[in-house]
C-alpha cells in the first residue's frame, strides 16, 4: 500500500520535500496492445518530461494546485496485525496521519482496504474519509482528471531524489515511466481509458531486479478525486488568519476632551 500526501493550503510542519515538474532520466518502456494496432503511450510525458523551454498553461487562480509532500509506503504487512509488540500497520498509518493534521483523505477501499479505509474513518470522522473504489470505470474517469491536473500544471511531485535509486521519488518516477495508457477506437476518455503499469515491468537496483508495482501512482492519482468533491462542493477548502484590531478611544475626536 502506498499514501502520498498532498498540500492544497498551509501545513503544520514544513515540507518535506520540495515538488517541481521533473526532467527525469526513466527509461520509457514501448510494449505491444493486444486491442489495438497502436502501442500504448507512457504516461511519463504528460507528467512532466518535456522539451527545456515547453510552458505549462498557468491554472485558474480560482483552482488549488496540489503538491505531493510526503509518501507513506508498506508492502506485506498485514493491516491490523502486531509484530513484537509494536504497532500494527493501521496504528502507525493513522500516527503519519495525525502528524500532518490531515484535512482529508481519500482512500483505495477496494477489495482488503475496505476495512483498513473504514477504521480509519471511525478514528478520524467519517466525514473527514471519502472510500475510492476502483472498477474499470472508475479507474477511467480518476485518469482522465489526473491527466487534465497534470497538463494544467495543477499536480506536482517533488524531484530533490529523483536520481537516487530506492528513493521514494525514484520509485514514483519509475512507476510513471512503466505506466501505459490507451483508448479504444471510439472511446470516451472518461469512460474507456485504460492505463495501469504492467504486472510484469522490472527494474533494476542495486539488489537486483524488482517488480515496479503502482502504488506510488495509484495514490497520487486519488488526488484527482478530492479535486471533483472541490469542484462539487462538496468539501470546502480555504485559508483563514486572525488579526487584533488596535483599540482605540472615540473621546479622543471630540473637541475639547
Amino acid at each position: 500500500m502506498s499514501l502520498c500526501l498532498m498540500s492544497v493550503a498551509r501545513m503544520k510542519r514544513p515540507h518535506k520535500h520540495s515538488p517541481n515538474w521533473p526532467t527525469p532520466r526513466a527509461t520509457i518502456p514501448s510494449a505491444p496492445s493486444s486491442r489495438s494496432s497502436k502501442p500504448p503511450l507512457s504516461l511519463l510525458p504528460r507528467l512532466g518530461a518535456r522539451r527545456e523551454g515547453d510552458q505549462i498553461r498557468n491554472p485558474q487562480s480560482s483552482h488549488p494546485v496540489y503538491h505531493a509532500v510526503d509518501v507513506f509506503v508498506d508492502q506485506g504487512s498485514r493491516h491490523f496485525d502486531r509484530e513484537q509488540e509494536g504497532d500494527s500497520l493501521a496504528e502507525r498509518l493513522y500516527a503519519h496521519l495525525e502528524t500532518w493534521s490531515i484535512t482529508h483523505l481519500v482512500a483505495d477501499a477496494t477489495g482488503v482496504g475496505e476495512g483498513l479505509v473504514d477504521w480509519l474513518a471511525v478514528r478520524l470522522g467519517r466525514q473527514r474519509v471519502t472510500p475510492f473504489k476502483f472498477t474499470r470505470q472508475s479507474k477511467a474517469a480518476l485518469g482522465a482528471a489526473f491527466l487534465a491536473l497534470v497538463e494544467t500544471g495543477r499536480f506536482k511531485y517533488w524531484i530533490d531524489d529523483a536520481d537516487q535509486v530506492g528513493s521514494d521519488g525514484w520509485w514514483f518516477w519509475q512507476q510513471a515511466a512503466y505506466c501505459l495508457y490507451e483508448l479504444p477506437p471510439g472511446g470516451l476518455l472518461q469512460r474507456d481509458l485504460r492505463w495501469s503499469v504492467p504486472a510484469s515491468a522490472r527494474v533494476s537496483t542495486p539488489s537486483g531486479s524488482q517488480p515496479v508495482h503502482d502504488d506510488r501512482l495509484l495514490s497520487a492519482t486519488l488526488i484527482a478525486e478530492l479535486d471533483r468533491l472541490i469542484k462539487e462542493g462538496k468539501l470546502l477548502f480555504g485559508s483563514a488568519e486572525s488579526a487584533v484590531t488596535p483599540g482605540f478611544d472615540p473621546l479622543d475626536e471630540l473637541p475639547g476632551w
